[in-house]
């Protein structure tokens, strides 16, 4: 696997889990479309297996985060990156 690769070779893996902004995250319907938190819990469990850092949430609520936070539909607003993500340094 391409992770085991990488780690083999001394890079450090950090999995950044990228947020939905409320207003978007609120129209999604987990029970119609389980992949967020499926995906969210086999990445979560396999970053533990591994020793992995996993920074994020696609949930925003976890987060503490708005919509005025994000640009748009995808992308945190860079001013936020910091305050929201500990890949920041």
């Amino acid at each position: 696997l391409l992770m085991e690769y990488l780690q083999n070779n001394g890079v450090e893996i950090l999995i950044y889990f990228c947020p939905l902004p409320p207003t978007l995250y609120d129209l999604y319907d987990m029970d119609l479309r389980p992949l967020l938190p499926e995906a969210d819990c086999f990445i979560r469990q396999y970053a533990s297996d591994h020793n992995i850092r996993v920074t994020g949430s696609y949930n925003p609520y976890e987060l503490g985060m708005s919509d005025a936070d994000f640009y748009d539909a995808r992308h945190v607003r860079r001013e936020k990156l910091g305050v929201y993500f500990d890949f920041v340094r």
